[in-house]
């Protein structure tokens, strides 16, 4: 799906008896042609930016932690956040990695996919096996290791993926630092029928 405010493209490709294509994926498929769909649309009609709702406000925060820059963060970008839901710590990621303290990384960042309090729901009209979340730590560790309600997955690394099951679930994954386990904070969420 492709929009502005002006215009709405939805795109997709695809066998029609729900067989996988084979080399070709959604980049190289569906993305190709919704690109070039949106320039004609552009060239033909014009677009503009969204208009962000009066009562959001700005914060400019580091992209890998979700928190206010530090000084050791390479870039920052501006976020919209809901009034009191503005991040309120200092990225502590950059630094903290650059002198080896993964507790400190862990500590400040956790989890970052998905957030505190996100609600998912179970497509019906998708396969359940093709359906996933897939998880995001602020911690670029090859070997963190994520559990999902205190079961561990087998997936290693800064990210994994979690087949949706329905209930209340909590995420968060460990990292090893002078031999021994370090938890990020867990993340709670919900996943609906």
């Amino acid at each position: 799906m492709g929009y502005t405010p002006q215009w709405t493209i939805g795109v997709w490709v695809g066998n029609f008896d729900g067989s996988p294509m084979r080399k070709i994926s959604g980049i190289t498929g569906a993305a190709t042609v919704l690109r070039e769909v949106a320039a004609r649309m552009k060239e033909l009609y014009g677009s503009t930016a969204f208009r962000a709702p009066p009562q959001l406000r700005t914060a400019r925060i580091c992209p890998d932690s979700g928190l206010l820059p530090g000084p050791a963060c390479a870039s920052s970008i501006d976020e919209l956040f809901l009034p009191g839901h503005l991040p309120s710590g200092v990225c502590a990621l950059h630094g903290a990695a650059a002198a080896g303290t993964a507790a400190a990384a862990v500590g400040a960042a956790g989890v970052k996919y998905p957030v505190d309090g996100d609600i998912f729901r179970i497509d019906p009209n998708t396969p359940r096996a093709a359906q996933a979340l897939f998880l995001k730590a602020s911690v670029d560790d090859p070997e963190a290791v994520w559990s999902v309600d205190a079961r561990e997955l087998p997936e290693r690394g800064p990210r994994a993926a979690w087949a949706l099951e329905p209930g209340r679930h909590s995420a968060s994954f460990s990292v090893m630092s002078g031999g021994r386990p370090l938890r990020s904070r867990p993340v709670h969420f919900t996943v609906l029928r």
